[in-house]
Formats: C-alpha cells, structure tokens, sequence
C-alpha cells in the first residue's frame, strides 16, 4: 500500500521531481521548470545541487550534494518539512524559499532504480511575510526601548510582561526585578484606585492621560499622567495591556509654587492694607490711653486696666510691624551689617527666650563678609527662628545657630544664616504649609511668625531652605548676598 503521507505530499506539491543517486534529475513536472526558471526538456540530467544554488534556512553556505541525504532516503529514510532556500542566476541572486519532503521510490513498489522522489512546497510568500513581521517586531521593539517614555506592558492576571529602560529610570526597578510580578510602584493609598484600572483594563477601555501618583523604588513619590490601551491577540481577544506614563512631577510642583506665590502675594497686599489702617487706630489708642493713665491715680484699678491696655497696644503693634515686614511695606534702612557681631550681641536676649533645659550653642565665622541690611528687621528674623525652635523642642535639646560665607558662580559671594535644633521635626505637610500666616502646629493666633521671616528674607533679596523630618529635628538657613 502507497504510504499515505507521500499521497498527501503527491497532491498538495507544487513540483515534484525525481533525483537519482548522483544529485542529477531524472524527471520533472512543468511546475519545477517554471520554478527554477528552466525550459522544459532541459532539466534532465541537471545536477540538482549545484546548478540551482540550494542553501539549507538560515545556513549561509552552499549545500553540496553530498550534504543533502539522497543516499539515507534511498536507504528508507523519509524527511519532511526540510526548509531549503534556493538562489542562483536564473532567481535573479532572490532568495526562494522551498519546503521539501523526499521518499524513495522504492516506497512505491517501482522496482530498486536508486532514486529519490522530492515533492516541494513554494513558501517564499510566507517565508518573506514572516520576516517582514519580524523585522517590524525587532523595529518595534528598538523604538519602545529607546523611547524617553516609561513603558510598560501587563498580562491579564496583572503581572508584568515587559518594562522598558525609561521604566528602570524614572521608577527605579530593573526589569528582571518586575518581570512575571505584579506592579511594584502602587502606594498604599492607590490600591482602590489601581483595582479600578486593572478592571477597565479587562474590559478593553482605551484611557488617555489619567493623571496619578506612583512611587519610586527610593520611596519618593511621583505625579504622572498614564495613557492605556488593550493589546489583542490574532482572535481579537484581549491578551493584556499596555501602558505609557509621562512625568510630570516638576510641572505639577511648579504649578503648586505658582499658586504659594499668588496666594502670598494676595495675603501681602491684604496684610499690608490691614495694618496701615489698625496702626492709625492703635495711634489713637496709644494716645487716648497715656492721656487717661496721667490722670489716674498710681496703684489705682484704672492705672493698672490702662497699663494693661498699652501692653496689648504694643503686642498689636509688634503684630502690624510683623504684617507690613511680611507685606514688605514696612519701614526699610539697609545698612553694612556684621551677621556674626549682630548674632553675638543677641545672644543674652536668645538664651533667656529659651528654657534652662534647651542649650544655646554658636558657631559664627569670624571671616564672614558684611551683608546690606536692616538690623531691626534681622533681629525680628533672628528672634523668631528662636522661639519657633524652642517650639519644636518638647523638653530638652539644642538650638544651634551658624552663619558663615558661600560662593555662588551664578550669584555671588552668599552669607547664610542658619538655625538648627533637635526638636520633632516635620512631615512633608508641616513643611508645605510652615510659611502660610497664622500657621502652627501648637498654638493659635500665634502671628506672622515664620510668614514674616520670609517677607523680610525676600526683601533683602535672600532665599531660605528647610530639612526636617519627624523626630529627625529642622534646619532653616537663609541665605542673604554679601555686600562686595
């Protein structure tokens, strides 16, 4: 019985030819003729190997004859499936691609005549469409690694299935540390939030530039927007996802500064107009109160009502100056100032603000260049980093104030002031909001504060920096240019 497999390949070939033992053809149909790019009546006798340029796939030498296995398939030996690419002068140097099975023909009960019957199968057409798909995959997938933009791609079950170099940049993780694993950048107050994405997801929603919060493998929180889309499988199913983000961390905090400085520069014009008119009442307070305290009999009840009342005057006073030195409309007279002699001749007034159990220590050098200044107002500024260090202080510590000189290529030669303590520290809220009016973690009603050091600071063309972190202490510098 013919072997069923040599009648499937006899009615599913393109070509069919018959080669005997030395690699020459005995015969071949029209169709190998036009295959080859031979005439008809020509072939017989060809030497197979060597005139039709054979190369096994992706082998990039020749295929001598006796590299092709006529002489196992004579001894009984099928093949089937064997990819041979054929290039010569009659493909004009193309390559065609052939799929070849062989069966001696002795299979078919012909007789021993040492020859080969070989069917072949022309798949150039698939061959060069498979290529083209994988050389589109690989251009593919040097364009995603070389994009700036973090990529990422998720199976359905939520593991990560590809993760970029811009992904290993801007989150932190390499890819063999998140691959087949779950994302590892959701914080804890973003489950909800993520559950909902994986299930649009599952549904096949296309979202573009959802704005999110994602952190870093350094702890370090991100804002991003992040674009997805499904990816389908050849049946249409969905198969996974993929997604893009973009940083936009610094615009967000550059919009959030935008909106600090607009809501200061409201509460300026609002302080300063504020206090210019409650300091012409407090002058007629101040005024009506001294005239009434002369009559008053000393020890009296009124003499010490009035006394208190031109006690609160002053406080509120102190609190108008505070307001217009924050609205930077206050009385302003810069002069050559020695930071250092300025710290050292308020020292005494320093340590009696703070408690016996807080130490007071200096550390002042002596070669610092003079800044232009009002004194006055250095000293209000001086005075309040104190007291709000004291604050900080629960029971015992330190509050150690440092001034010295800095060069700047881009500014100058820079004095800075700076005032550290080893009290609570703060979280990143107290931070954000340590320079509002009013503001404070302890007390109400507390005043400018720490609004009217950085209205003074930035009037004299300064800049302040804080480090704080809870039970780790703070650190407020400011830094003021040195008169050359």
């Amino acid at each position: 019985m013919p072997n069923p497999d040599v009648i499937r390949s006899l009615f599913t070939a393109d070509c069919l030819l018959i080669v005997e033992k030395g690699g020459r053809i005995s015969w071949c149909d029209s169709t190998a003729t036009d295959l080859f790019g031979l005439e008809e009546g020509s072939v017989v006798g060809w030497d197979l190997p060597q005139n039709a340029g054979l190369y096994y796939a992706d082998a990039p030498d020749w295929l001598r004859f006796e590299d092709f296995p006529i002489d196992r398939i004579l001894a009984g030996e099928s093949i089937d499936g064997v990819e041979i690419r054929v290039r010569s002068e009659r493909t004009n140097g193309a390559d065609l691609w052939l799929s070849v099975a062989a069966e001696p023909i002795t299979a078919w009960e012909m007789g021993d005549v040492g020859a080969v019957l070989i069917f072949c199968h022309d798949i150039t057409g698939s061959k060069n469409a498979l290529r083209g798909l994988e050389d589109a995959h690989a251009a593919l997938q040097a364009l995603v690694q070389a994009s700036p933009l973090p990529i990422l791609a998720l199976e359905t079950d939520g593991r990560v299935s590809f993760w970029n170099r811009a992904a290993e940049t801007l989150f932190g993780w390499t890819g063999a540390e998140v691959l087949g694993k779950p994302l590892p950048f959701v914080p804890e107050g973003s489950r909800d939030e993520s559950c909902m994405m994986r299930a649009e997801d599952l549904a096949g929603e296309v979202v573009l530039n959802r704005e999110i919060r994602r952190r870093r493998k350094d702890g370090s929180m991100l804002d991003l927007t992040v674009s997805r889309a499904p990816i389908l499988d050849r049946h249409g199913a969905i198969s996974g996802t993929i997604y893009v983000y973009s940083d936009i961390t610094e615009r967000k905090q550059m919009e959030e500064r935008l909106r600090q400085s607009a809501k200061m520069e409201s509460l300026g014009i609002l302080a300063g107009g504020i206090a210019h008119d409650f300091n012409n009442l407090l002058t007629s307070i101040l005024g009506h109160t001294s005239l009434a305290l002369e009559d008053a009999k000393p020890d009296s009840y009124q003499a010490r009502a009035l006394t208190n009342v031109l006690e609160s005057v002053d406080r509120a006073v102190r609190l108008t100056n505070e307001m217009l030195a924050y609205a930077r409309q206050s009385s302003f007279r810069p002069e050559p100032l020695n930071l250092c002699g300025l710290i050292q001749e308020m020292a005494p007034q320093l340590r009696s603000i703070l408690s016996q159990r807080i130490a007071l220590k200096l550390e002042l050098d002596n070669d610092v260049p003079p800044v232009q200044a009002d004194g006055d107002q250095l000293r209000h500024v001086i005075k309040n980093l104190v007291m709000n260090a004291k604050e900080a202080i629960a029971e015992e510590g330190t509050v150690v104030i440092c001034a010295g000189a800095e060069q700047s290529e881009a500014e100058g030669p820079k004095v800075f002031l700076e005032v550290q303590d080893t009290g609570c520290g703060m979280g990143c809220d107290t931070r954000e909001r340590m320079f509002d009016p009013f503001f404070s973690t302890k007390f109400t009603g507390r005043g400018l504060g720490l609004a009217a050091v950085l209205g003074i600071t930035q009037r004299h063309g300064g800049t302040i920096t804080v480090e704080s972190a809870p039970s780790e202490g703070t650190s407020i510098r400011l830094y003021l240019p040195a008169k050359v």
